[in-house]
């Protein structure tokens, strides 16, 4: 039985690809998966170093995020950083408030999960200073919990919410080194007043 090798995608096709992505197009993914196969999902960039999975997360697709990981992408694609900013696919998810994407991201990971969560940009931010920055406190709570959760020993797969009763307070810190404190309590976030001097404007 002869086998036939599938063509290489052009640079035009890849911007295609990444286009599909970010639109959120399964029907023209799979049509794409059909004719290239699967390998240009995972070298794919665009000129700011952003793969497939940016694009996926960044713009809240969870049913192609569902489709890709691990089916196709290794969940190992999430802790990649693009070139510009040295943003990972939660950062960006993180950014744009996806909290269904957050989740599940995370969730694909499996046991990198947590690991995902403490990947800095070049700015020395983690997903989770970048929501606590955008002030999107139920993305920072539900980030937190997971961290809390994985630190006393179970996955972050189990969990899928904030151990309400649970009182915790983690650090974060910026690219030159000032720290900031916050408390989540029942489901609520609170910055420990100290001498962070850290912006509430977005990073990318």
């Amino acid at each position: 039985m002869a086998f036939t090798s599938l063509p290489s995608p052009t640079s035009e096709d890849i911007e295609e690809l990444l286009l599909i992505a970010r639109y959120g197009e399964l029907d023209e993914l799979k049509s794409f998966i059909e004719k290239f196969g699967t390998k240009p999902l995972i070298k794919a960039r665009d000129e700011d170093g952003n793969s497939v999975l940016h694009m996926v997360c960044g713009n809240g697709h969870l049913d192609l995020l569902d489709y890709l990981v691990p089916n196709y992408i290794p969940p190992s694609l999430a802790t990649v950083q693009n070139s510009s900013a040295g943003s990972t696919p939660l950062h960006w998810a993180t950014l744009n408030k996806q909290l269904d994407v957050v989740k599940q991201l995370v969730k694909l990971c499996g046991a990198l999960g947590p690991s995902v969560l403490d990947v800095k940009n070049k700015s020395g931010r983690s997903a989770i200073t970048g929501a606590e920055m955008n002030e999107w406190t139920e993305g920072v709570t539900w980030m937190v919990g997971v961290m809390s959760v994985d630190d006393s020993g179970d996955t972050a797969q189990e969990t899928d919410e904030v151990v309400e009763s649970e009182d915790v307070q983690v650090e974060i810190q910026d690219a030159e080194g000032r720290i900031a404190k916050l408390s989540v309590k029942d489901g609520q976030v609170e910055e420990i007043k100290n001498d962070s001097a850290f912006s509430s404007s977005p990073s990318t």
